[in-house]
């Protein structure tokens, strides 16, 4: 199990101990659910190129904070609001949270993934 750790200098703190990979509609759908259900956990989108990344929460029942990084570095934060937000920003990842989660993750800041020190299941 993979955790999303927020990194300003030297101060490090686990901002959600779940983070699931999405790379298809079925892994989009059940993060969705996960994130429906609790805010300890975040979906992550990879690209192999940093390139502008949209996101939104159309069809999408709760609000989500969005964090774009191009390799590591966060180069935008946005909050969607609730059915109808939509942002745009330049990356090769975008995390997506509850609202509120990603409080406090600033512009310049590092996001990482890293290896849970927890096993218990996030189902």
């Amino acid at each position: 199990m993979m955790r999303v750790v927020h990194r300003r200098g030297e101060s490090e703190r686990t901002l959600v101990p779940w983070v699931e990979r999405v790379d298809t509609l079925g892994a989009r759908v059940r993060g969705l659910v996960r994130l429906v259900r609790r805010d300890e956990c975040a979906l992550s989108f990879e690209f192999e190129s940093v390139d502008e990344r949209r996101a939104s929460t159309l069809l999408t029942p709760l609000s989500l904070d969005v964090v774009w990084t191009t390799e590591g570095v966060v180069t935008r934060v946005a909050r969607l609001d609730v059915w109808t937000g939509f942002e745009q920003g330049e990356g090769d990842r975008v995390f997506e949270f509850r609202a509120g989660v990603a409080d406090g993750v600033e512009r310049g800041d590092e996001l990482a993934v890293r290896q849970s020190q927890s096993s218990r299941s996030m189902v």
